[in-house]
């Protein structure tokens, strides 16, 4: 018997030489990756968040995805996949909050959803975060100093923005 480290470089090579999209060049592959990840737009579970403080996203494809939402999960169907698509979820879609209730009540206080959301990432992932959004609307806006309306960033400017 193998053991098991051995029989994973093993597969590892297998899947190289036999799977037909590892053959693909590089390139070709990375195209289409970017066509399965790009536009995504996962929203925020805010009753999630209510029933046990776990961040959770709804996510939403564009077509023709729309219907197969388990495309996230590709990163998690071998190393070589794992490898090659990890961070593009956090590259290419976006994350958005919703409307931040961020200010001066007692009501659900979305920095602290960003904050544990960030806090949750690896270094990798957070530098690697294109585009997170939060809706600002002027209540809020003057409690905080924030313009109203809709407010994005990437991870570095969010991160910095809430003190993470």
């Amino acid at each position: 018997m193998l053991a098991p480290t051995l029989t994973i470089h093993y597969s590892t090579e297998l899947n190289a030489i036999q799977s037909p999209l590892f053959r693909l060049p590089a390139e070709i592959r990375n195209q289409i990756y970017t066509y399965i990840f790009n536009d995504t737009l996962y929203t925020l579970n805010l009753d999630k968040w209510r029933d046990d403080r776990t961040v959770n996203f709804f996510t939403r494809c564009p077509p023709p995805f729309y219907r197969y939402l388990d495309r996230v999960l590709l990163p998690f169907a071998c190393r070589q996949l794992h490898h090659e698509t990890s961070l593009l979820p956090y590259q290419l879609a976006t994350f958005d909050f919703g409307s931040a209730y961020v200010g001066c009540g007692g009501e659900v206080h979305r920095n602290q959803l960003i904050k544990a959301f960030l806090k949750a990432r690896t270094r990798a992932q957070l530098e690697n975060i294109g585009q997170m959004q939060v809706y600002f609307d002027m209540h809020r806006r003057q409690c905080l100093g924030f313009e109203s309306g809709m407010m994005t960033g990437d991870g570095a400017f969010w991160a910095a923005k809430l003190g993470c």
